[in-house]
């Protein structure tokens, strides 16, 4: 709780509305980035299968790179990103899960995930 007045924090945005903003904006702001790591997302990912969980999957840009027909989990705690996950994930043929957590707050079961994913990207820009 904070100990300024009210009025003094008036014009600060509220949590939601910066992460609808983020969630909105995040694949315009990343497209230069997406095209510059393309080709080493490709020789990464290209040994990925089975279960695949991924930490921080932003709006799912690493999606395109998961085999098709993977299982995939995605910890992503901006639940305005899902529908865009839901979206690229079906594009892909992916079967996807989804978790509004952090890596930390997710329950699986010992032995049930082949492959975890996270980019150092998405854990900079989830903590804005």
């Amino acid at each position: 709780m904070s100990n300024q007045p009210e009025a003094m924090n008036a014009n600060k945005p509220r949590p939601s509305f910066r992460k609808r903003m983020f969630a909105r904006w995040y694949d315009q702001v990343m497209a230069t980035y997406e095209e510059y790591i393309a080709e080493r997302k490709r020789e990464l990912f290209a040994s990925l299968s089975g279960s695949v969980m991924e930490i921080g999957p932003g709006t799912g840009a690493n999606l395109g790179y998961v085999p098709e027909g993977s299982r995939w989990i995605g910890t992503e705690p901006n639940h305005y990103m899902h529908d865009q996950l839901r979206e690229k994930a079906g594009k892909h043929n992916i079967e996807a899960e989804f978790a509004v957590a952090s890596a930390e707050g997710i329950a699986v079961e010992d032995e049930s995930i082949d492959c975890v994913v996270c980019s150092r990207w998405s854990l900079i820009m989830d903590s804005i």
